[in-house]
């Protein structure tokens, strides 16, 4: 099972996303519309990471440093 993350504040996006992806039985997605709530998620180790650059709550790639760092 492939563990995808997508944190977008764009919600349209996002949830296209969300709808596609799992088309394929073997992606589990999580949408997340802030990164405060993509880093504290207890669903940790995603494998893929699709994620908007400029997130309101967060610096570019930021998100990247610290989901690496749990």
């Amino acid at each position: 099972m492939c563990k995808i993350f997508i944190a977008d504040d764009n919600n349209f996006f996002g949830e296209m996303l969300k709808y596609h992806l799992p088309l394929n039985p073997d992606y589990e997605v999580l949408l997340f519309s802030n990164t405060k709530n993509c880093i504290s998620t207890p669903y940790k180790y995603p494998d893929i990471i699709c994620t908007d650059f400029r997130l309101p709550d967060i610096q570019d790639g930021e998100l990247f440093k610290q989901i690496k760092a749990i």
